[in-house]
């Protein structure tokens, strides 16, 4: 896959845990004070991993062509934690 459709895709999956993300957020507000907790604790692991995924998706928009894909390595990684970690999260609090 080239470089600018990559980015496109991961910025589109992007957007979209984010989303989930943040309906994990509200689910958490609304929840009871036993569920409360497990929700922030949840939430705030979601958001280390975003905080962690972000500069490195914009520096991949930065590299040359010839080390794009020593990057794409890097934030593949990170994406496929960041997904698992929403995926976990989403099951766990149906």
């Amino acid at each position: 896959m080239a470089q600018n459709e990559y980015l496109k895709s991961l910025g589109l999956k992007l957007e979209r845990l984010d989303s989930q993300v943040q309906k994990l957020k509200i689910k958490g507000e609304r929840a009871g004070a036993d569920l409360k907790a497990g929700y922030n604790e949840v939430r705030a692991d979601l958001r280390l991993k975003q905080i962690d995924l972000r500069p490195r998706f914009r520096e991949l928009r930065r590299v040359s062509d010839e080390t794009w894909i020593e990057f794409k390595g890097g934030l593949g990684t990170a994406w496929d934690e960041m997904k698992s970690a929403v995926s976990h999260a989403v099951s766990r609090f149906k």
